[in-house]
Formats: structure tokens, sequence, C-alpha cells
């Protein structure tokens, strides 16, 4: 009877499937009434009740199906399907289970748990229960894709692709497919194919603005920014808004160098998510472009407000904001927290810590604090021994120290890494020359151009070794070629003017300085060698005014005062020459020339006395001055010391034995003595020196006189008279009658 039941019940099952859903819960209602304890009929009433959404129902159904019979495998399966339905996936697993308990070989039982398993992100468990299905039903293609996605969350990019292209090839009109696979092949780096298959997934679902988004961001990573523009604009005008697909257009913007349309792009997106974070870092980054630095380090600012968690590379960015705004100090800060938010993120953070390093070490350089920053770029170093720019910040850091040695050691270690740095060369060919490698030194700069024929520095530090070799010509062309490819290069245009004046193109030499000065108005070395050359031409005038403006823009500029009072002599206001020496003194106590020049402008002054105290310290500072002791000796026979003037003059003389006025000044003062003979040498001397030094031949005539040798003293009169000198005229109507 009971078989005879079941086929009944199973035969109007057959006749009911084509019925509607509530009809068929109706009729099976009345079968339950008829038999309470009919599996059957509990179960197709809750498959009835799922297709009306009545899953609560459905369930208590199954339930009570299985209590019947508790053996009842599709129940399980059917009950797990609906609890699946309702997101209850650990109970819908716990179904399944039962289900695979009873029928060991149901396939489709494990296929469901492994969509669960997928949903609770259980993806190893996932793969075991679609391979089984697999394994079960070897036809049974459908796990393939999410099997296909479980990997690709395992990250395992190659088994992903090969479960995807076995999908594709059952389902080959599912765009997602293709996406997921393209998906995959980016993890992979494989940026080529991962296109071709977001345009397939296009081809097939053209409106798939997320479709768009991927291939944009493939290409960008292909470096085709102006390919993944127009992607990410396409994905943008299937959604305005899709936000991510506008972040990304900023970013590509920003590598593409379209800095105001980034800066568009990231606004609009903080303009309808004030809290989107990364939208702040990619306004900054372009804000940062446009060195825009103070909008720059508010976005990063407002950055970490946002995310705290992971700032490291925020605060590196403002670090190296402030650090473009000269702000040193706030820039170390900067770098240090990026370092504390690096170490304390679970996440490898976007900048690497060797980097930060490195940026710390830059910005403590700029305070001159070489040491800490010497310290600093050993620990990039340490973090990251392949990283070459550690190794050339450590070298020009040994540099500023004076350790040449250390620095080249640094540039070699920096070659060893990247065989063509050119910025390693062209410090290393500084270095060389410091140590007066100068061979060297060229090659290294050699190197560095044929690397980067368009390395303007690299010239002109080439030009000023040729110049230090004295091979001015050659370091011109080497000016030249740095100033064509940099017009705006003062340093070389101030440079080939020194050099022009030292080939005694002057005009030529006022030229440079000028042009050095329209680049760069506050270049104080400009504005005074310019003075320079103006006071060699004698246009005293102009020098001054040079000088005025060096001194103005650097007031501790000892060389400037030095030259403006040279120039103020040169016009003969020894006032305000003394006034210009003494301040070169006060700025600069040993500086010689000043206080041998002060000395000169007192003694012209009538300041012997005064002169003869600047005289004293000019000898002080050079024990060597020749003309200092003859000056010295000058204002002493001013003051009738004629005795202290003949041993100055002796100095002077010994140190430099050409100067014909010692040797005249010296007689004067032995006369004074009564030294005649003495003098008389004296005078012979000045006369050997330079036979037409009239003053000598008179002052000659004059001792000799005065030793009674009135004939001879009458010839050395003529001869001054001869060579123009009427100052004898005196001497020859009183003795030569």
């Amino acid at each position: 009877m009971k078989k005879a039941f079941l086929f009944v019940v199973g035969f109007i099952s057959m006749i009911h499937c084509f019925a509607q859903p509530e009809k068929l819960i109706d009729d099976y209602t009345r079968d339950i009434e008829l038999n309470p304890f009919s599996s059957d009929a509990y179960y197709f009433r809750a498959n009835a009740k799922r297709q009306v959404n009545d899953t609560t129902g459905a369930i208590a159904d199954y339930t009570k199906a299985i209590e019947i019979n508790p053996n009842y495998s599709k129940a399980y399966y059917n009950r797990g399907n609906t609890r699946y339905d309702m997101r209850e996936y650990e109970d819908a697993i716990d179904d399944y289970t039962r289900a695979i308990g009873l029928e060991n070989n149901y396939a489709k039982a494990y296929y469901n748990r492994g969509n669960a398993r997928y949903e609770l992100q259980l993806y190893k468990d996932a793969i075991a229960d679609y391979t089984k299905a697999l394994k079960i039903v070897p036809y049974f293609k459908v796990p393939y894709y999410k099997m296909g996605i479980a990997k690709y969350h395992l990250k395992d990019y190659s088994g992903a692709i090969s479960d995807l292209t076995k999908a594709s090839a059952i389902d080959p009109l599912n765009a997602e497919i293709y996406y997921n696979r393209a998906e995959a092949r980016s993890a992979l780096l494989d940026y080529k194919n991962a296109i071709a298959d977001y345009t397939a997934a296009i081809k097939i679902k053209p409106r798939g603005a997320y479709l768009y988004n991927g291939r944009g961001a493939a290409a960008y990573r292909l470096n085709d920014s102006a390919g993944a523009i127009t992607d990410f604009t396409k994905a943008i005008t299937l959604d305005s808004n899709y936000a991510i697909a506008r972040y990304n257009r900023g970013v590509a913007k920003n590598s593409y160098k379209d800095y105001n349309g980034a800066i568009a792009d990231f606004s609009e997106i903080i303009k309808k998510s004030p809290a989107y974070a990364d939208a702040y870092m990619g306004r900054g980054i372009a804000c940062g472009n446009l060195h825009n630095y103070n909008n720059a380090i508010a976005d990063f600012t407002t950055f970490i407000q946002l995310d705290p968690g992971d700032a490291a590379e925020a605060f590196y960015r403002r670090a190296q904001a402030r650090y473009a705004m000269n702000n040193y100090t706030g820039a170390i800060a900067d770098y240090t927290l990026a370092l504390n938010a690096a170490a304390n993120t679970a996440q490898p953070a976007p900048v690497k810590p060797a980097e930060i390093y490195n940026g710390r070490g830059n910005a403590e350089r700029k305070t001159n604090d070489l040491k800490a920053a010497i310290d600093d770029y050993t620990k990039a170093i340490n973090a990251d021994k392949n990283y070459a720019a550690p190794y050339i910040n450590r070298g020009i850091a040994n540099a500023g120290l004076l350790n040449y040695k250390n620095a080249i050691a640094d540039y070699n270690k920096a070659l060893h890494i990247d065989a063509k740095n050119t910025e390693a060369y062209y410090e290393r060919g500084i270095a060389n020359d410091k140590l007066q490698n100068e061979n060297d030194a060229i090659n290294d700069e050699n190197k560095a151009i044929s690397l980067d024929p368009g390395f303007a520095d690299a010239y002109y530090i080439r030009a000023m070794i040729k110049s230090g070799q004295h091979n001015d010509s050659m370091a011109i062309t080497d000016f030249d070629k740095a100033i064509a490819i940099n017009p705006t290069f003062a340093e070389a245009f101030f440079n080939r003017g020194i050099v022009k004046g030292k080939l005694q193109n002057d005009t030529g030499a006022i030229n440079d300085e000028s042009k050095a000065i329209q680049i760069n108005p506050e270049y104080a070395d400009a504005w005074y060698n310019r003075g320079v050359v103006e006071a060699k031409l004698k246009n005293d005038s102009s020098a001054i005014n040079d000088y005025n403006k060096a001194i103005s823009l650097n007031p501790a500029f000892a060389a400037a005062w030095y030259n403006r009072g040279v120039a103020k002599d040169n016009r003969q206001d020894h006032t305000g020459a003394i006034t210009d020496y003494t301040r070169v003194i006060a700025i600069e106590p040993d500086f010689v020339l000043a206080w041998y020049s002060r000395g000169v402008a007192k003694d012209i002054a009538k300041d012997d006395s005064g002169a003869i105290i600047d005289f004293n310290k000019t000898i002080a500072l050079d024990s060597n001055f020749a003309d200092a002791y003859y000056k010295r000796g000058i204002a002493e026979a001013n003051l009738l010391k004629d005795s202290a003037a003949i041993i100055d003059y002796t100095k002077a003389l010994d140190l430099k034995s050409g100067n014909l006025d010692a040797y005249y000044s010296r007689g004067i003062s032995r006369d004074q003595v009564g030294d005649h003979k003495g003098a008389i040498l004296d005078f012979t001397n000045a006369i050997d020196i330079n036979p037409a030094y009239s003053k000598a031949y008179i002052f000659r005539g004059v001792s000799k006189l005065l030793m009674g040798q009135v004939s001879s003293a009458c010839q050395d009169l003529y001869k001054a008279k001869k060579l123009g000198d009427n100052r004898a005229d005196k001497f020859i109507k009183e003795a030569c009658r």
C-alpha cells in the first residue's frame, strides 16, 4: 500500500511540476492531510514555497521531511539551497555536508557547498568542493568560473586564468569571465593580454563602466596615460558617480602632466565625498607638481586626519613639499613621522623606509647637519643595498665635510649599482677636482656628458676645471654649451665673465656679468665682478655703483667694500675710501690689503701716525709684504723719523730688490741723516733700474754737491734737465755757473 501511495505521489508530482506554485502548495497540503508522514509531500511543498519566496515555510517543510526521513539527501540539499539564498552560509554548508554524507557522489551538493564556502571567503575549501564536483561529473563545467575567482583570491593567478579560460569556452558570451581573467592577468603584470580580455568583455557588455575602468588601469600600467584617460572618461560618462574611475583618471592625468585636470577630478570627488582620503592625496601630489606647496601641504594634512593608520606616504609627501619651500626643519619632522607611520602599519607602506631616510638626510644636509645626514643615508643604504641615491647623497655630505676620498668611495658604490648614473659621475668629478685629480675629474664629467648630452651642470663643472688648468678657451667653449642648454644658467654667465676678463675681453666680461644679473638680480657676486671689470677700464663711477649694489645685497661682502674703497681712492675720495677699508677690517680683521690700503689713504690724507699703525698691522699679518715696509718708511720720513724709515726701506728692498722708489726714498732719508755716500749709492741704483728717472739724477746731484763733487753733480743736474725735469734749474743756477 505504501509503495502504491508513493507511486501516486510521484505521479502526481510529475503532473504538478507544470502547475502554478500556489496550486502546488494547496495540492501538497492536501496530500499531507491524507498522509502526515509523507516526507515527499513535505519536500515538494517546500520546493513550491521556495518558488513563492516563502523561505521560512520552505525550511520548515524541508525540516519536517528530514524528521520523517533522516536519509532524505535532496531535502538536506534544497534546505541548504534555501539557506544559501538567505545568506545563512554556515547553516547551508551543514546541510550540503549532510547531503554529501548520505550521497557521496552528489556533485551539485559539492558545487553548492563550494559556493557557500566561497561566500565565507573559505577559498581553499571552496576549490576542494569544486574539484570534487568535477571529479564526480567531468562534464559538469559550471564550477570553473567560481573556482577561477577563488584561485584569484588566493593569489593563484595562473590557476585562475586556466580555470577562467575553461569557463570562457563553456560560456563565451559571459563578460564577467573575461573581466575576471583580465584582473588575474593584471595581477601577473600581463597588461597587454589583460587589455585584450577587458576589450572582449566590453564587446559583450558595452555599457559596463567597470570594464572601461579596468582597461584604463591596465593601459596606465603600460604607460599609456592617454589611452587610460580615454577609458576612464568613458567609464565616467557611463556612470557619473563612479568615484574610482574619476580617481583613476586624476592619477593618469598626474602622470600625463595635466595637473590642473587632475586637480579638477580629485576636487569633484571631494565635493561629492568629503571623506575620500585618496582624493586628497592625489590632489596634493598634483598641487605639488604645480609648485602650489601650501595647497599640497593642506591636502596631505587632510589625508592624515582622515586615514591616520595609513599616513606614511602623506607624511613623506608633506615633507617633500616643506623641503621644496626651504622649510627643512618641518621636513625633517615629517620624515620622522613617516618613518614612525611606516613602522606601525600592518601593510607595506607605498613609500619605502630607504626613501624616507634618504629624504630626511637631504633635509638635514640643507641645515648643514652633515653628520646626521650621513647617519640617515647609511640607514637608507642598510634598508636597501641596491638603492643608489643614498650613496650619492652620502658622498655629497662627505664632500661637505671635506672627506673627498670617502665621497669618491660612495660614488663608486652608486656606479656599481647603476653604471649609467650620470649624477654619480658628475659628483665624483667634483670630488676628484677637489683632490686635484683634474684628469680624473674631467673624465668623470666627460662620462656624465656622454650619458646625458643635455647635462648643463656637467659642462659647467668641466669648464671650471679647465679654467683652473688655465685652459681658458676650452673653458669658454664648455660655458657656451652649458648656457646653450640652460639659457638662464646665471652661474655659467658669471664664471664665463671671469674667464673673459682673464683673457682681456673686458666688454665680453661685462656683458656676461650683466646677463647673470638680468637672470638673478640678487646675484651679489655678479654685481661685484662687473664692478671689478669696470674699475679695470677706469670706469670708477660705474664700478662704485656695482659695488654699492653688491654691498646692499650682502652687507658682509668684504671684497666689495674693499674694491669700492680702491675706486674711491682713484677718485681722490680718500676719506670715503678710509671708511670702506675700516668696514672691511670690521668684517675680516685679517684682511691684509684693507690694512695696507687704509694706511696708504691715511698717508695721502697726511695722517702719517695713523698710516704707520695700519702698516704695522699689515706687516704683523704678512711679514713679507715689501710695499708695506716701503710705505711705512714714507710715513716715518714724513714724521722726520728717517733712521726708522731707512730700516723699512732696506727691508722693502731685501724683499723686492727692483723697487726703484725704495732706493730713491732711502737715498733721501740717508741724505737727511748725513749719509751722502749711501744716498748717492741708492740714487745710482734707482738710475740703473730706470735711466730716465729724473728725480734720482737731481738728488744724486744734490748729494754730490753736499760732498763737494761739483762737476759730477752738475752732470747729474743737466741730465735731469735734459730729461725734462725743470726742478733741476734751481740747483744749476746755484752750483753750475
